[in-house]
């Protein structure tokens, strides 16, 4: 009888005591570099060939106009937060003949050239959306004007 208590005993015991560890696991996630990608009415700009924009037939020159919506996209997973400038740079309207209007392109007054992303992710993110807008002028010679314009993004 005693070895039957004994051994139920140890049988007991082995049963009621617990085994705990402590495991940490140890992962990364890879950042990724920021990237900024330029819209023009939902259309991706190339960043190498540029893209020639004709406006809508009823952007007038000699009238105020805008333009459709440019757009600012995001990723990245940054661990830290990250400054984008954004340079405009726009030459006045000037006809197949080289006459020059005198009107320039331009973004509103409250457009923020210094966009913060901050750390996270960012998968197409829409960081900022600005217009190009010009008074017009009464007056011109009739054609097709142009104006060149560069928009540059870079981080900081």
């Amino acid at each position: 009888m005693k070895k039957i208590i004994t051994t139920l005993l140890i049988i007991a015991f082995a049963i009621t005591s617990s085994f705990a560890a402590d495991v940490q696991i140890i992962s990364k996630a890879s950042e990724t570099s920021l990237t900024a990608i330029l819209q023009y009415d939902g259309q991706t700009l190339d960043n190498e060939e540029g893209l020639q924009i004709t406006t809508k037939e009823s952007l007038d020159i000699a009238t105020v106009q805008t333009t459709d919506d440019f757009s600012i996209l995001v990723n990245s997973n940054k661990a830290t937060d990250t400054t984008l400038i954004i340079d405009i740079n726009a030459t006045s309207f000037v006809n197949g003949n080289g006459f020059d209007s005198g009107i320039t392109p331009a973004t509103d007054d409250n457009f923020n050239r210094e966009l913060n992303i901050l750390s996270g992710v960012h998968t197409n993110e829409i960081a900022s959306t600005f217009n190009l807008s010009w008074t017009g002028k009464v007056g011109l010679p009739s054609g097709h004007y142009t104006s060149d314009v560069v928009i540059t993004i870079s981080a900081n």
